[in-house]
């Protein structure tokens, strides 16, 4: 990913595939999982969209961050799922009381 974000500028259509497949796929896969639990609590996900992009953020920026800077650790997609559910089920709770 880092060498992606690097050449972004030189090599645009690389950037554009890997966006499609990282980004888009992983906001597609939250705004599903949000009209699932939506369903599941009856409420509608109305604005999943704006929501799976909220959520995505907060389930890869930090590992997206420290494989920018070299931490070392080695993630797998699987790891990126588990993160991404436990961020969605976290969100999806309703409020207390």
């Amino acid at each position: 990913m880092r060498l992606v974000i690097a050449e972004a500028r030189l090599v645009p259509e690389l950037a554009a595939v890997c966006y499609r497949s990282t980004v888009k796929r992983g906001r597609r896969f939250l705004a599903a999982e949000l009209n699932r639990l939506g369903a599941a609590f009856g409420r509608p996900a109305d604005d999943a969209g704006q929501l799976a992009d909220i959520l995505f953020g907060a389930a890869v920026a930090g590992p997206l961050i420290r494989a920018l800077v070299g931490d070392g650790a080695t993630r797998t997609p699987e790891d990126t799922v588990r993160r991404t559910r436990r961020v969605v089920a976290a969100l999806a709770r309703p409020p207390p009381g």
